[in-house]
């Protein structure tokens, strides 16, 4: 009975070693099973190019025209086909097809496998070619165009003048105004800051005056131009947010952030160099002053001319006035400190003390020094960090400008120093 029961036990132990290889070689071929990057795509009329084309091209090129095959098998190979080539054409190469939109509609695009003579399909992607259209964009873009020029980009957080959905990259797009004192265009630009091989649609304009204009757009493919429609673009009188403002020595101002609106078109025209001085421009390239010495400055902001490559018309005058900081008073957190010779340190100096500066609200650039009467007791680094050197008393001095104050700091025994914490505690 026993040998009946362990034979049948073999055979069971034997079945399964047999059939779980299988099915474990069918877990792994499901997961690696070929598939489609995408079922559903929605692209305009058009294509942004194969891979490899030096062509410039958006910075979506090689995602939104071109489906791919997932998971590919080494020795496959792989066949793209559109179900109507009147909407969208598909080009292969290797596992990877691109799209070429031909006019508005909808087309199937089947993908099939060839491997060892035995054709499967991988699967399909339901693709919709949508026409251009146009509209205004967003009220807070519309609201910082003022007279002058400026260059609006395609980006995450960012609109143009106007937005052309679903545009075509091999098409030629103008805009005409109904004013010959307002006038746009749009272009790829490369930004390299965002990466060697990054282009952005841009659109730029120039505005004489302020005023609302119409702008007609047109779209021209293969030597035929339709229009796409008609955008209100309103333009504003740029002034200033400030027009007096107080700068400390060594303060920076930023010019950009005096404009009410945004745009390239203006100069700025100081006379008193000696007090504020160009300075390094900031992260997104905007023009900024540096404060010298106290004074009054005149900052004169004019619209550029750009035909003429002149001034145009003043639209606003700030007046700066730079006034140098000066330490008033400090501030002492604790004017006697005890310490333990078993320290080897202790916070910083900086942590004890305020600077009340004239005028106030004002950050005080200049230097803080800090120095000790022992250094055989306490020394001290320029930043004000204190170093225990033995048991004494120590006065370290806080210089700021003309203003002084002093920190007796006592380093006592271990026994000196708990005996005086046990007494505060009793106490």
């Amino acid at each position: 009975m026993k040998r009946n029961i362990f034979q049948k036990l073999f055979v069971f132990v034997m079945a399964m070693m047999l059939v779980l290889p299988v099915f474990g070689g069918l877990e792994v071929q499901a997961a690696a099973k070929p598939s489609l990057s995408e079922t559903k795509k929605v692209i305009a009329i058009g294509t942004y190019g194969y891979a490899g084309e030096t062509t410039p091209a958006f910075c979506e090129r090689l995602g939104k025209y071109s489906i791919n095959v997932q998971n590919s098998k080494k020795g496959a190979s792989y066949t793209f086909t559109s179900s109507n080539k009147k909407v969208a054409t598909v080009k292969a190469s290797k596992t990877t097809g691109y799209l070429t939109g031909i006019k508005a509609g909808t087309t199937t695009i089947t993908v099939k496998q060839k491997l060892k003579g035995k054709t499967t399909t991988v699967g399909t992607c339901k693709v919709t070619v949508k026409n251009a259209t146009v509209k205004a964009s967003s009220e807070t873009s519309k609201e910082l165009l003022s007279v002058g020029t400026g260059t609006w980009y395609y980006s995450d957080d960012t609109q143009p003048i106007c937005v052309i959905e679903n545009m075509n990259p091999k098409a030629t797009y103008t805009f005409a105004s109904n004013s010959k004192d307002f006038r746009m265009s749009q272009k790829l630009m490369n930004m390299p800051v965002w990466g060697d091989d990054f282009y952005v649609y841009a659109q730029t304009y120039t505005a004489k005056k302020a005023g609302t204009y119409t702008v007609t757009v047109k779209e021209t493919y293969k030597k035929k131009t339709k229009t796409l429609g008609k955008i209100k673009v309103k333009v504003y009188d740029n002034g200033l947010r400030e027009e007096n403002v107080t700068l400390p020595v060594g303060g920076d101002l930023n010019l950009q952030n005096l404009l009410k609106y945004y745009n390239g078109g203006w100069i700025v025209d100081c006379a008193e160099e000696d007090i504020l001085a160009e300075g390094e421009p900031d992260w997104n390239g905007n023009p900024t002053l540096r404060a010298i010495k106290p004074g009054i400055a005149k900052l004169k902001f004019s619209y550029k001319d750009f035909e003429e490559d002149k001034l145009g018309e003043q639209f606003g005058v700030c007046t700066v006035t730079v006034v140098e900081v000066k330490v008033a008073d400090i501030q002492l957190e604790e004017e006697v400190i005890n310490v333990c010779e078993d320290d080897q340190g202790y916070d910083p100096l900086y942590y004890k003390y305020t600077l009340v500066t004239d005028p106030e609200d004002f950050y005080y650039n200049g230097d803080v020094t800090f120095t000790s009467s022992d250094e055989k007791v306490v020394s001290i680094s320029s930043e004000g960090t204190c170093q225990i050197e033995g048991a004494g008393t120590a006065a370290v001095t806080i210089t700021a400008g003309d203003v002084s104050k002093t920190v007796t700091v006592n380093v006592l025994t271990s026994d000196e120093y708990y005996n005086l914490n046990d007494d505060e505690e009793d106490w």
